[in-house]
C-alpha cells in the first residue's frame, strides 16, 4: 500500500458504504491514536454521526483503506484498524474481533464474488461456522473456503441420502419397490449420511466437494 497514491472518496461513496441498513455484515472500525507521549485515545471510523460499515458494498482493501483516509487517518492507523462492534443480519459470527485482518476480510469478500446480500449464502456460511467453529469462527477463512462446500438449505442429512439415492439411483429403487418386498427392507439414511461426511446444521446440509 503506497498511502501517498491512495485517492480520497466522493461525499456521496462514502454516505452509501455508512449506509448498512440491515446488511449482512457491518462492521465499526477503531485504532488506538497516540496523543501524547504516555496517553492513547481510541478513534472510531465516523462518517456523519454514522459508525458502521456496509462490507456488502465495499470494493476490496482498496476502497476500505480510501474510506479510512478519507476519514483523516495515517499509514500507521491504516495499518492497525481493527474491529470493535459488528453487526449481521444473517447470524456471521466473527470470532475475535480485535484479531481480523480488515483488510483480508475486505479482500476475501470482493476477490471471491461474495454477495453477502444473499442470504442462500450467508445460511451456507453460517453453516460452515456450525460445522466447524474453531476453523470458521474465522469469517475470513470462511468466505476464502466457501467454494469447497455443497449446500442444500432446509434439508436433513438423512433426506438428503434418501434423495441422493432416489436420484442416482432410481432402478434401484424402483426394483425394491416392484419386488413387494419395500416393506422388509429399512435404509438407515443417518448411517449412509455419516459415511458420506454429511454434516447436519440448524438450516441445512453441508457436504464436501
Amino acid at each position: 500500500m503506497d498511502y501517498k497514491e491512495i485517492e480520497t472518496l466522493s461525499d456521496e461513496r462514502m454516505d452509501e458504504l455508512f449506509s448498512p441498513c440491515h446488511s449482512n455484515l457491518a462492521l465499526s472500525l477503531s485504532v488506538w491514536r497516540k496523543v501524547s507521549e504516555g496517553a492513547k485515545t481510541c478513534i472510531n471510523a465516523e462518517w456523519g454521526s454514522k459508525y458502521e460499515i456496509d462490507f456488502e458494498q465495499l470494493e476490496g482493501s482498496d476502497e476500505l483503506y480510501a474510506l479510512l483516509k478519507t476519514l483523516g487517518w495515517s499509514e500507521e492507523e491504516m495499518e492497525n484498524v481493527c474491529i470493535y462492534f459488528f453487526t449481521s443480519e444473517a447470524g456471521l459470527d466473527i470470532a475475535d474481533c480485535t484479531q481480523v485482518d480488515v483488510a483480508r476480510l475486505a479482500d476475501a469478500i470482493y476477490d471471491n464474488n461474495i454477495d453477502l446480500s444473499d442470504d442462500e449464502l450467508c445460511a451456507k456460511l453460517k453453516a460452515m461456522q456450525e460445522c466447524d467453529s474453531y476453523r470458521y469462527g474465522d469469517l475470513v477463512t470462511a468466505i476464502e473456503e466457501e467454494a469447497k462446500w455443497e449446500y442444500y438449505p432446509n434439508m436433513t442429512a438423512a433426506e438428503y441420502e434418501e434423495r441422493l439415492i432416489m436420484d442416482c439411483y432410481p432402478e434401484v429403487w424402483d426394483a425394491i419397490e416392484s419386488s413387494g418386498i419395500s416393506s422388509y427392507i429399512t435404509i438407515d439414511y443417518e448411517e449412509l449420511a455419516r459415511d458420506d461426511d454429511i454434516f447436519e446444521s440448524s438450516n441445512g446440509v453441508l457436504r464436501p466437494y
